[in-house]
């Protein structure tokens, strides 16, 4: 592997793991909403699961490709591109703009507030 490919790999890692980390910060201040007999933990495990993401990947049309990857077909690796999304909405418009697509494409679509 070539020192730009590890570099821009490396890259997607730490971008991928700051929406993961934004995405459970954002699931968890939302466990308030749920009725009291829903565990906590099942939601957030459930709404930050791969299979989960891999759903609002599906459905959910990103403004840009992800360079240099194959046609996605496994689940691990659409959750990584949500992920990546949200990173870059962080970034790019701050953590409220990342709330409102964890909220709207993920929360309120696969939870009964």
């Amino acid at each position: 592997m070539s020192k730009s490919k590890k570099q821009r790999d490396l890259g997607y890692k730490k971008w991928e793991a700051t929406g993961d980390a934004i995405l459970l910060l954002v699931v968890s201040e939302n466990l308030h909403r749920l009725p009291r007999s829903i565990e906590g933990s099942f939601v957030i495990h459930y709404l930050t699961s791969n299979k989960m993401l891999a759903k609002v990947r599906s459905s959910y049309k990103f403004p840009f490709k992800f360079k240099g990857q194959n046609p996605i077909t496994v689940d691990e690796s659409k959750g990584d591109e949500v992920e990546y999304y949200i990173a870059f909405l962080y970034y790019n418009y701050g953590l409220e703009s990342a709330r409102r697509f964890i909220f709207n494409h993920i929360i309120a679509r696969h939870i009964i507030l």
